[in-house]
């Protein structure tokens, strides 16, 4: 084939005009007027809607419970009885027996009595 034979060819083809037949379109319009449309929502998008759903019942339950008034900032996580945290002083005196010199040496000899 020819260069020319290639043109006449894209030529023909590109004058040619075919209408359908008259059947074609009444059915074609037959079923664009029955036609439902149906609207699917895929898996991600309904994950996306329950999740939206949570986070606001999440943000009204918690900003119903901090603006009625049950919220106490002494309480601690779920106590229900307050009870102040008492620190207690400790002293050198309560302890300072236990690490005096000689009671460590008394202890150093017990132990090595037990190993020998």
């Amino acid at each position: 084939m020819t260069q020319q034979d290639l043109d006449k060819i894209r030529a023909v083809a590109q004058q040619h005009r075919s209408e359908p037949r008259p059947q074609s379109w009444a059915r074609l319009s037959e079923g664009l007027g029955h036609r439902q449309t149906k609207m699917r929502l895929s898996f991600y998008q309904k994950l996306s809607i329950a999740a939206l759903f949570v986070a606001v019942l999440s943000v009204t339950a918690l900003f119903n419970h901090h603006l009625v008034g049950h919220h106490n900032p002494d309480l601690f996580a779920s106590n229900e009885e307050f009870k102040p945290l008492v620190l207690e002083d400790l002293g050198e005196a309560s302890a300072a027996s236990i690490y005096t010199v000689d009671h460590v040496n008394e202890l150093r000899e017990a132990f090595s009595r037990l190993g020998k």
